[in-house]
C-alpha cells in the first residue's frame, strides 16, 4: 500500500457579517442567527523580550482569519476536514494493518483529509482511493471569491462519491499528485494548478505503450518524471512552427 498527496481542494473563505467587535467579545451572523466567537489565547516566547499573548477566535464555522471593522464583515477559514484530526491520524494508523482491498477501503473512508492511496496485494489485483471529505458547493458559490452565508456549503459529499478504481482493464494505477477526476476543482494554492501540462499525461504515455516494466524501469521512469519538462510536449510544436514561419537569424 502506498499514498500521495491529492491537493483537491477542501478549503473555502467564507465572509460573515460582524455584529459586535469588542476586545472580550466578536459575535457575528450566520443565515439570520446570532453566534458568539469562542476565544483561545497563545503565549509566543521572543528572544529578548517579553512574552506576547494572542488572542485567537473562532466561529463554529472555523478560525477568523481577519475583521473588516470599516465594512463590518469578517472571514473564516472553511476546512472540510475541521474536526476529523485525530480520527483521520488513527485510521492512517490501521492501514497499515490492512492486508486486503475491502480493509484498506473500510479505514479510508474515516480520512478526512486529501490523499491517495494505492493497493497492490500477492494476488496482482490492484486499485485506487481517495480519502477525504469533500464540500458538497452551493451552484453559485464563486470559486475565487469568498462564500457568503448564501452561498455556503450544502454538507459534504459521500465517502462513495469519491474517486475509486479496482483492477482497472488497463492493467495499472498512476498517480503524480494530478486530479483524480474530472469533476475535483483545482487547489486554493496559487503554484498547484491542474491543467494538461502535467506528469500524470507523460507517466500515462509511457504505460500505456509498454505492457511489461522490470522493477529497474520502473525506478528509470521515476526518475525521468523527476526533471521532465511537462510544457515541452505542447510548446515544442508551436516554436517549431513559429521557428518555420520566420526562421531564427543570428543577424
Amino acid at each position: 500500500m502506498g499514498a500521495t498527496a491529492d491537493f483537491s481542494d477542501q478549503v473555502d473563505v467564507i465572509q460573515l457579517k460582524l455584529i459586535d467587535n469588542s476586545p472580550s467579545a466578536l459575535s457575528y451572523q450566520y443565515q439570520g442567527e446570532t453566534y458568539q466567537a469562542s476565544t483561545r489565547q497563545e503565549v509566543i516566547k521572543v528572544a529578548g523580550q517579553q512574552d506576547v499573548t494572542v488572542t485567537l477566535f473562532y466561529t463554529h464555522l472555523g478560525a477568523i482569519e481577519s475583521v473588516e471593522k470599516h465594512t463590518r464583515q469578517l472571514y473564516v477559514r472553511r476546512r472540510a476536514w475541521q474536526g476529523f484530526e485525530v480520527s483521520s491520524m488513527l485510521a492512517w494508523l490501521d492501514i497499515g494493518k490492512q492486508d486486503n482491498w475491502q480493509g484498506l477501503r473500510e479505514q479510508v473512508s474515516k480520512i478526512a483529509t486529501n490523499i491517495n492511496f494505492y493497493y497492490l496485494d500477492l494476488k496482482g489485483d490492484i486499485g485506487y482511493t481517495l480519502g477525504e471529505e469533500y464540500p458538497k458547493r452551493h451552484p453559485e458559490q464563486h470559486l475565487r471569491l469568498p462564500m457568503t452565508d448564501t452561498t455556503d456549503w450544502q454538507g459534504l459529499a459521500p465517502f462513495s462519491d469519491n474517486a475509486l478504481v479496482y483492477r482497472p482493464n488497463n492493467g495499472f494505477v498512476m498517480n503524480w499528485n494530478n486530479r483524480p477526476e474530472r469533476k475535483m476543482s483545482s487547489p486554493d494554492m496559487w503554484w498547484k494548478t491542474w491543467n494538461r501540462a502535467d506528469h500524470a499525461n507523460e507517466i500515462h504515455q509511457r504505460l500505456a505503450n509498454q505492457q511489461q516494466w522490470s522493477v529497474k524501469q520502473v525506478w528509470q521512469l521515476n526518475e525521468e518524471m523527476s526533471f521532465i519538462d511537462n510544457n515541452i510536449r505542447y510548446l515544442l510544436p508551436l516554436l517549431e512552427q513559429a521557428n518555420v514561419e520566420q526562421p531564427f537569424s543570428k543577424e
